[in-house]
């Protein structure tokens, strides 16, 4: 039997995850012939993702490319079997560009029920939010489609350095993440029907920076998600309450 290749992982990919997979796969750019690994239909643009590898220089023709509709990824030979989780956080990692109402089960996360976390948002102005769930406020579903856990975005958020004062303004309970958030730049807003009987339905800001911080600050993971959900026509600056099911497709938890 002869070494697992890269076209052994994909025909592994086709099988588990129910993939079209046309392999190999010739492109046709300015009259010119460019032979590729593959192309995953439904995966990374319109067209599909273009599987190479790294004797394949796609950097020249990168804008007819993307114009094309495709997305394009170089990967190395695999020395190991495969891995459904890993091969699901690549898939997801590349995105879902196919049908909406084709899109696999498996491409989003479970809403994270009974987690107080938290997911990041920018708004018109290019200022950053964080929005805490208290274990069942709305998230946004392009959250849930990224690879990275929705329970781990805090924690990323909580690495970046402090540049601000934090103006409290809930300061009945613990407040301590919503301090240090702020502190970091961040608006603030949390999911308080969780502790109401007559509700609002809305996300209500907690805490505020002095000194907000800019997307374009960014160099973190952080611009994934925040670059993935963008509240347009909000400013966080002068909005102490909102109503996220409204500007954009949420997932809620499932009734207990």
């Amino acid at each position: 039997m002869g070494e697992y290749s890269l076209e052994d992982w994909l025909r592994d990919l086709a099988r588990e995850l129910e993939l079209v997979i046309d392999m190999p796969h010739t492109m046709n750019v300015n009259g010119r012939a460019i032979p590729t690994v593959a192309r995953i239909r439904g995966i990374g643009g319109p067209s599909g993702m273009l599987v190479v590898t790294p004797a394949t220089n796609l950097s020249p023709v990168s804008s007819q490319l993307s114009d094309a509709g495709y997305g394009w990824a170089t990967l190395d030979a695999r020395t190991t079997p495969f891995d459904l989780g890993e091969a699901r956080d690549v898939l997801r990692d590349w995105g879902w560009a196919g049908d909406p109402t084709l899109r696999p089960a498996w491409f989003t996360q479970d809403y994270p029920s009974d987690w107080d976390c938290a997911w990041l948002a920018s708004d018109g102005s290019g200022h950053l939010g964080a929005f805490i769930t208290a274990g069942e406020g709305p998230i946004p579903g392009s959250i849930l489609d990224l690879a990275k856990p929705v329970v781990e975005w805090e924690g990323i958020a909580l690495e970046l350095p402090r540049i601000s004062e934090a103006v409290e303004l809930k300061t009945t309970g613990d407040t301590t993440s919503y301090v240090a958030l702020a502190e970091r730049g961040l608006f603030v807003y949390d999911w308080l029907d969780v502790h109401r009987l007559k509700t609002t339905g809305k996300y209500e800001m907690v805490a505020r920076p002095v000194r907000p911080l800019r997307v374009a600050e960014i160099e973190s993971d952080l611009r994934v998600v925040v670059d993935s959900v963008r509240f347009g026509g909000i400013e966080f600056s002068s909005c102490n309450a909102i109503d996220v099911p409204r500007q954009m497709p949420c997932v809620i938890p499932p009734p207990r």
